[in-house]
């Protein structure tokens, strides 16, 4: 849910009846572009007082994960400025007008839930012969685990969801650092390379199985032969 703090104040009792769930908050559209370059919630909220220029880092929303179930709480005409790949999975409740409807939509995620239409969220990431998983901050290849800092799971996570494509220096700062002090952003670099050297001490011979490419002033790339993931063990 990105909204201001008055408003989750009043909407989070909506979730009562929702069950075991993972809840992310922000306040900041740069918090949501970096939350859904990340992650592919089953639901998002968003409050009208962020503003529609909040949905500007909406529009690169990779294809590779389905659209969220979306609640706006603004005006339905506002809709029309939703991107088009989350636009047909978005419903409009003026907040605090239509509190009901949107206490009605919120029940119907519980219903979803209840009856198994949305599954609970997998920590776990495979693309390739790689295996990440999140929540333990491990990287896996042919039974071979690597142990990652959280910084470098977060950009694991980034470059594999995105494999073959080119992710942005900005958009890979945004999941790792903590802080803004570093505007050369070394810091990323030092990530990246470490990630590099754990994951290819793991991979030994195999380590052309996947490789993290550096795109000179545009950011990093990650080239995965899919084929290498036959041949690697499955990972329990």
């Amino acid at each position: 849910m990105v909204a201001d703090e008055h408003t989750m104040t009043e909407v989070l009792p909506l979730f009562g009846a929702l069950g075991p769930i993972r809840l992310w908050l922000a306040s900041e559209e740069t918090d949501l572009a970096a939350q859904l370059r990340l992650a592919s919630p089953d639901v998002l909220i968003l409050g009208h007082t962020i503003g529609l220029e909040a949905l500007n880092v909406l529009t690169d929303k990779p294809l590779t994960a389905p659209a969220p179930q979306t609640l706006y709480l603004g005006r339905p005409s506002d809709l029309s400025s939703f991107p088009l790949w989350l636009a047909p999975h978005a419903t409009s409740a003026p907040w605090p007008d239509k509190r009901e409807l949107a206490r009605s939509w919120i029940m119907r995620q519980c219903a979803r839930r209840s009856t198994g239409q949305i599954r609970a969220r997998k920590s776990v990431i495979r693309t390739g012969p790689l295996c990440l998983d999140l929540h333990r901050c491990t990287a896996t290849h042919a039974e071979t685990p690597v142990a990652l800092t959280a910084a470098e799971a977060s950009l694991l996570a980034l470059l594999m969801r995105n494999a073959g494509r080119v992710v942005s220096r900005t958009s890979l700062a945004e999941v790792s650092l903590t802080s803004t002090a570093d505007p050369k952003q070394r810091r990323l670099d030092a990530h990246i390379s470490n990630l590099r050297r754990k994951l290819n001490a793991a991979a030994g011979s195999c380590a052309d199985h996947f490789r993290i490419h550096s795109h000179r002033g545009r950011g990093y790339i990650l080239t995965v032969d899919e084929s290498a993931a036959e041949s690697a063990a499955p990972v329990t």
